[in-house]
């Protein structure tokens, strides 16, 4: 595990613009993972977690926060590994992020990271079933070829697969993909007027990569009373990712 404290909100404008967010005082519900990139870092680059920390794949995320985080508020970051399992095509570990102010946790998450540096138990787990709402909102995105070396300089993630095709190419990817906190950070600056006030509940799976340069239909609907939300490869219709936003009100 790692933790620091006292840390102060940095690179708010550029990231609110490269992400799609209004300019505002209020850090976007996904900002706080890149605030804890360099704990993040330094527990995955330690000589005793058990995979190597370059080509590793995001391949899900929980958020939950319990209210808005204000640009000038000091944060305490506390960072750490648990769950580390076989997957079909390697090996899988959740990365848990606290952030707290005044000792009042106000922001958690859950990364679920693949390495495919070792072996995976090889067996075929049916996937849960991909929500398909009536969509109330849609969009078309297109995603310029530096954006993940632009996006990794602002959230201090320069994992090789997101930088270039031939860096890509060293972990088995045809070209250089986005992030996949960016893709939930733009999904998110869509659906910001649906927020509102209230615990934000976050769940999102990434099932193909955009691969860079590329484009891709948003589209989010009503679901279970929740936002369930979806990006889809306009040509092949395959899902890049999906996921549910949901507003739990205080009684």
């Amino acid at each position: 595990e790692a933790e620091i404290q006292g840390v102060r909100v940095s690179q708010l404008d550029e990231y609110q613009s490269i992400c799609g967010f209004e300019s505002s005082s209020v850090v976007p519900v996904t900002m706080p993972q890149v605030l804890a990139a360099p704990l993040h870092m330094a527990v995955l680059t330690h000589p005793d977690f058990p995979l190597p920390a370059m080509g590793l794949v995001h391949v899900s995320s929980r958020i939950t926060q319990s209210r808005p985080i204000l640009a000038d508020e000091e944060l305490d970051v506390l960072v750490w590994v648990e769950g580390q399992r076989q997957a079909r095509k390697g090996c899988e570990a959740d990365l848990i992020t606290e952030i707290s102010v005044s000792g009042e946790k106000v922001w958690e998450s859950v990364t679920t990271v693949l390495s495919t540096a070792t072996k995976g138990h090889g067996e075929k787990v049916e996937a849960p079933p991909i929500p398909d709402p009536e969509a109330t909102y849609s969009s078309e995105w297109t995603m310029p070829s530096d954006l993940g070396r632009r996006y990794g300089t602002i959230a201090g993630d320069r994992n090789p697969i997101h930088l270039w095709p031939i860096t890509a190419k060293l972990f088995g990817f045809k070209r250089h993909i986005i992030h996949g906190m960016w893709l939930l950070a733009r999904a998110m600056s869509e659906l910001n007027p649906e927020m509102g006030d209230g615990n934000v509940i976050i769940h999102v799976a990434f099932k193909r990569p955009v691969f860079l340069p590329g484009s891709a239909a948003f589209r989010a609907g009503e679901h279970e009373g929740g936002v369930a939300f979806r990006l889809d490869n306009p040509e092949k219709g395959k899902t890049h990712l999906f996921g549910r936003l949901e507003v739990v009100k205080e009684a």
